[in-house]
């Protein structure tokens, strides 16, 4: 992933709202600052669907995203093998930050159940989902919107449908 030129998440954005690039893996959105982000469904529907209580509006999540992660590195993730996650040269997403274990993570998509999953690699500082950290060893279902922590480092988790979804609901002058 490192090899290539880094995009940003308008960049990736733009090109699926022109229809240059017809996106169908899952990303990863450098988050600096996790904020007050609106919460997601977990209820594993692949849908920016919020929780209603929080009076978020899909238009309003999308803008949102747009404006806040715009200018952050939207990593494209290939799930046809294992996404070895860490600090070492040979991890399939390279973190080159000292919170970060040489193996952290393992991020893979299950055939069987058609689901998402991470798993914390007995890292030093944890991984968090959402806040939570996870068990070592333990596979964890990711869905749209999850939130990543990988030591210090914060990744947003958007599958490609939802990253479709924010293209044409999030307008240029929003981002």
């Amino acid at each position: 992933m490192s090899s290539r030129a880094a995009k940003t998440f308008l960049d990736v954005l733009d090109e699926v709202r022109r229809g240059s690039s017809v996106l169908t893996r899952p990303v990863l959105v450098e988050a600096s600052d996790l904020g007050n982000l609106p919460s997601m469904s977990s209820d594993g529907a692949d849908s920016v669907t919020i929780f209603t209580q929080a009076g978020w509006t899909s238009e309003r999540w999308a803008a949102y995203y747009a404006k806040e992660y715009a200018k952050n590195t939207c990593h494209i993730i290939n799930t046809l093998r294992p996404v070895t996650i860490g600090r070492s040269r040979s991890c399939t997403l390279r973190i080159p930050d000292a919170s970060v274990s040489s193996l952290h993570a393992r991020l893979y998509f299950d055939r069987t159940d058609c689901e998402y999953y991470v798993v914390d690699e007995s890292s030093r500082n944890g991984t968090y989902l959402n806040g939570e950290r996870l068990s070592a060893g333990e596979n964890t279902r990711l869905w749209t919107g999850s939130m990543l922590i990988f030591g210090k480092a914060a990744y947003v988790f958007l599958l490609s449908s939802t990253v479709r979804k924010l293209a044409t609901l999030a307008s240029d002058d929003k981002a």
